[in-house]
């Protein structure tokens, strides 16, 4: 078991930084959209909020105070301790606290997660059981560990969290599109809303797209394999994390798909092996000298946390299977506020079972007070169908797309009124001598078929607002 779930300490301290690193840019992206999606009177304002998105056992302190400064002191401090676990000071403190303020941040707004909000939160969980802050930190400046090699219930924990990531989202993509068609990459390269540029080149390439769809299966089936099992050493291993980083850069540079890509490469990092940063090392210092021992030796943990961390990583285990439906297992009603409460509920169904299909772009046309004149607020123009270049640069960043994909469902229909409302009052503010009396969010839907294919185009009306006409 030791050579299955060792880790490097110097590894698993790089990790930190990298994790902290992505999270002070993202909450810094999450101060520049703070009216829209944590103001009192955004997008999800705080009474609409109240109303429609709580869930059981999603604790949160955003709504204790009615105020916009609240918030905004609250990501402040969120900011705050993602600064000191990057500089990994006082990181057994740190850690724990900010998985608290991340997790009520996620619970404020969630119309802008998705999985990597899932996998984030998952890892500073496991985190909070870890000695992540043993070198390149502050806390490592009084002493250093004697061994770099650590085996443990909370490695293994970690180390099993990312191969679940990978086996179970591939489990989960069922359909006929991954296999045997193979056209689950051309589906989700026509969703423009994502599209990237070099994306637009690759999806000119039919074939090869089939190919990297079976080939996107088969990494992620390899991955636990090669990522756990103790014959997979030193270059072997570091060839698997290698054809990772590759298969995630690949995808972030296709796809926008947000920090996914990111956290997955920073996970990967804890996985590299001894042998390679003391290679490493060599090369950048060659006189260096290793005075401390590579053995991995048992970590200290008190037996009531090893025992609550196989509790856990069981219950994570199960939550997942029961996810895949492929065989009959059922978490127990009685054990789901715990897992609720914790955030260990996760779900790896990216593109699965099959590759969603509804493509198209929002038009928000809006009727000026003074000429009774329409344009277009996106662009200031007058209204047009013609589909822009790049659907994906009309988003200002992945949580906005997220958001209003979040939009188009029809159970989450309730929350469009107050973005047509956020809209409408935002372009009065800034533009008082051209104010606005009314407004219509469309979505020009796009439905893909097979064989750069679509269905006719459909002009979809999501909601209408307005200072004195009835709100639909």
């Amino acid at each position: 078991m030791k050579q299955i779930f060792e880790l490097d300490l110097r590894a698993l301290s790089l990790a930190r930084i990298g994790l902290g690193f992505i999270l002070v840019f993202d909450l810094l992206v999450r101060f520049a959209h703070f009216d829209a999606f944590y103001g009192v009177s955004g997008a999800v304002p705080l009474s609409h909020w109240l109303g429609h998105l709580q869930f059981d056992y999603h604790y949160t302190f955003y709504h204790w105070v009615a105020a916009d400064w609240w918030p905004f002191l609250l990501l402040g401090i969120n900011l705050f301790l993602a600064v000191l676990l990057t500089f990994g000071y006082k990181t057994r403190i740190v850690t724990p606290i900010l998985w608290c303020f991340t997790m009520a941040l996620q619970h404020r707004n969630t119309l802008i997660l998705q999985g990597a909000d899932d996998y984030l939160r998952l890892l500073l969980f496991w985190g909070m059981f870890l000695p992540w802050g043993k070198f390149f930190s502050v806390d490592s400046r009084k002493a250093q560990p004697t061994e770099y090699g650590i085996t443990s219930v909370a490695t293994a924990a970690l180390m099993l969290q990312v191969a679940f990531m990978y086996l179970f989202g591939a489990l989960m993509k069922t359909s006929s599109e991954w296999y045997p068609d193979g056209t689950a990459l051309y589906y989700a390269l026509s969703l423009d809303m994502i599209k990237l540029p070099l994306g637009q080149w690759l999806y000119q390439h039919y074939n090869l797209m089939k190919v990297l769809t079976w080939l996107t299966l088969a990494i992620e089936y390899l991955a636990p394999i090669f990522l756990l099992l103790p014959f997979c050493k030193g270059k072997l291993k570091m060839a698997a994390i290698a054809v990772l980083v590759f298969f995630h850069v690949g995808t972030a540079l296709t796809l926008y798909i947000g920090w996914y890509w990111a956290i997955s490469i920073v996970a990967l990092v804890a996985f590299v092996p001894s042998s390679t940063i003391e290679k490493t090392l060599k090369k950048l210092k060659p006189s260096s000298k290793t005075e401390v021992s590579l053995v991995s030796t048992p970590y200290k943990e008190h037996y009531l946390a090893s025992s609550f961390l196989i509790f856990c990583t069981v219950a994570s285990l199960l939550w997942n299977l029961q996810n895949t439906r492929l065989i009959n297992v059922n978490v127990p009603q009685a054990y789901h506020g715990f897992i609720y409460i914790l955030r260990l509920d996760q779900y790896w169904g990216m593109f699965a079972p099959a590759v969603f299909k509804d493509d198209g772009w929002y038009i928000e046309e809006a009727t000026l007070t003074s000429t009774k004149g329409v344009i277009d607020i996106n662009s200031g123009m007058p209204v047009t169908t013609i589909k822009p270049a790049y659907v994906v640069r009309t988003f200002a960043d992945d949580r906005w797309r997220k958001y209003k994909e979040n939009l188009l469902f029809i159970h989450l229909e309730v929350h469009r009124l107050p973005y047509c409302h956020y809209r409408l009052n935002s372009w009065n503010k800034a533009n008082v001598e051209r104010q606005i009396e009314h407004l219509r969010v469309y979505y020009m839907k796009e439905v893909s078929l097979d064989g750069y294919k679509t269905r006719p185009l459909e002009k979809v009306l999501l909601c209408e607002c307005g200072k004195a006409a009835s709100d639909v």
